[in-house]
């Protein structure tokens, strides 16, 4: 195997176990999120509770982009491809 391919390897399996660890953090927040009161909540509040813990998630890791559009220009489209609604009342941490 050539040096480029080892190289090519290496950084898909670093890759691939970031991408891993991102997913564990997030399944284990979102569990950790959505258990307390689950059975008095509506599906809208688990959704929202989910959104806002992902979005968090995202901010803290630096993943979260606040305008989209800066990553180039729009497509045509209806506009609504970077609008994300959250009810402020529910916090979670």
């Amino acid at each position: 195997m050539s040096d480029e391919n080892a190289k090519s390897n290496s950084k898909r399996k670093i890759k691939a176990s970031t991408e891993s660890l991102i997913r564990k953090e997030i399944t284990d927040r979102l569990e950790k999120g959505t258990r307390r009161d689950s059975n008095e909540l509506t599906e809208q509040a688990k959704s929202d509770i989910e959104k806002r813990i992902v979005l968090n998630f995202a901010k803290e890791k630096g993943l979260w982009i606040e305008n989209l559009y800066d990553l180039g220009h729009p497509i045509k489209g209806g506009g609504n491809e970077n609008t994300l609604a959250l009810d402020n009342i529910i916090e979670t941490k």
